[in-house]
């Protein structure tokens, strides 16, 4: 009997197992003889009786409809997999950050239970608190992959942080709540704290950095207003900013030193009651030297001290701009002048007024006010900026800071505008 050999062809070997599926359905028309062996079984080949057995079958192979309708079906069980994938993947790294802010939280309250409050400051290089005390048995530790960010505590009474995936999703969690899905603002904002503070950039692109200086003590003159610094500057998705807020210069007791407002307020010291000078606020980027400033606004002098009270002027002592105001003297308006301090510069701190008695007096610097000793008969503080103003003598102001805007794209510069502490404000554009 004369037998007959059909290959089925392979078209892939996506379909490879099709051709069993053809070979089964041809079992009944096969004759089995000793000349087939398992190589030729798993090759696809069929012994057929005759050959019009052969043309009964009708077999064209596949059709053009069938291999389209197979490839249709592979390819959504493909896309169900993926996706499937994807969604375990994506709640595991939800389930990692809600775990380490979990975690996060138990360990700040720990620091709270030991040194009476939260961190007002945490390295996010490290995770470990630096203030109001270091303590490295309180570093906040991160999963692979995650990395914490934006922690912000009001005076150690509350606190906040976030904590983000290297795909951008984020959680946050504060003293009074579980951690929640974290939304970016587009704009954030800082306020006063007495120390600095830290900022994760959230996504690369341009970004409105504005910055306003503290205003000087106050006690029968108002110390000289603040002044504001705007501009842009591109930051990268992750780089770590330091923002500096000045606070308000203060007033002193007869007789008693009071300090600078924080970020360069000059100190002052007299026989009678005085004020210190404000603090400039600035923004730092790559680190927290003031090499590092991007952009500054003076802060204001000290108001003038508790003398001779004509001649006043409502913009002695003025920080920000290219230079700040002198402080005014007790005969005498023009800024500037005779005992007045005179306002820092771009290159150079404000000079001190000139003497009345035995004051020690010392100019401003870059970064801080001029200032008295700690032992001064008379003087009032410079405030504080880029270079600080110089400090009053007796019955005159301090002089105010100097603003910088040379770091960014797009500034500028106004004076006096503040009043009370300074704030700084990043936005996104």
């Amino acid at each position: 009997r004369r037998t007959y050999l059909l290959k089925i062809g392979s078209i892939s070997n996506i379909f490879f197992s099709f051709k069993y599926i053809a070979c089964i359905a041809l079992l009944p028309y096969a004759t089995y003889t000793k000349d087939i062996n398992l190589k030729d079984n798993l090759m696809g080949k069929i012994y057929l009786k005759n050959k019009k057995q052969l043309k009964n079958l009708n077999l064209a192979g596949f059709t053009i409809v069938e291999l389209l309708v197979v490839i249709v079906v592979i390819g959504i069980l493909a896309a169900i997999s993926v996706v499937s994938y994807n969604g375990i993947t994506q709640r595991a790294k939800i389930v990692t950050l809600q775990s380490d802010l979990t975690n996060a939280k138990t360990t700040l309250s720990l620091y709270q239970a030991e040194h009476g409050s939260y961190p007002t400051n945490i390295d996010m290089t490290t995770g470990c608190p630096t203030g109001p005390i270091e303590d490295t048995k309180y570093c906040l530790k991160a999963s692979s992959g995650n990395t914490f960010t934006n922690y912000f505590s009001l005076s150690g009474v509350t606190f906040s942080i976030v904590e983000t995936n290297t795909d951008g999703t984020g959680y946050t969690v504060t003293d009074n709540t579980s951690p929640v899905v974290y939304v970016a603002p587009s704009s954030s904002t800082f306020s006063y704290t007495g120390d600095f503070q830290t900022w994760v950039v959230p996504s690369n692109g341009s970004y409105k950095l504005e910055v306003w200086g503290a205003q000087g003590g106050t006690y029968t003159e108002a110390g000289g207003k603040g002044g504001y610094s705007m501009g842009t500057y591109n930051l990268t998705a992750g780089q770590v900013i330091y923002v500096y807020v000045g606070g308000a210069g203060g007033v002193s007791a007869a007789g008693s030193l009071v300090a600078g407002g924080f970020n360069g307020g000059g100190q002052a010291r007299s026989s009678r009651i005085t004020t210190s000078g404000g603090g400039g606020t600035d923004i730092r980027v790559g680190g927290q030297a003031l090499s590092n400033r991007v952009i500054v606004a003076g802060g204001g002098g000290g108001g003038r001290d508790a003398g001779e009270q004509t001649n006043l002027s409502s913009v002695s002592g003025a920080g920000g701009g290219i230079s700040g105001n002198g402080g005014s003297n007790y005969s005498d308006a023009t800024l500037g002048t005779a005992r007045g301090g005179r306002g820092g510069t771009q290159s150079a701190g404000g000079a001190s007024g000139l003497r009345e008695n035995s004051e020690t007096l010392y100019e401003g610097g870059l970064g801080f006010g001029g200032y008295t000793s700690s032992s001064s008969t008379w003087g009032v503080g410079g405030g504080g900026g880029y270079y600080g103003g110089g400090p009053g003598s007796a019955d005159a102001s301090g002089g105010g800071g100097s603003g910088y805007i040379d770091g960014v794209t797009g500034g500028m510069m106004l004076v006096g505008v503040q009043t009370g502490n300074g704030s700084a404000k990043i936005t996104k554009q």
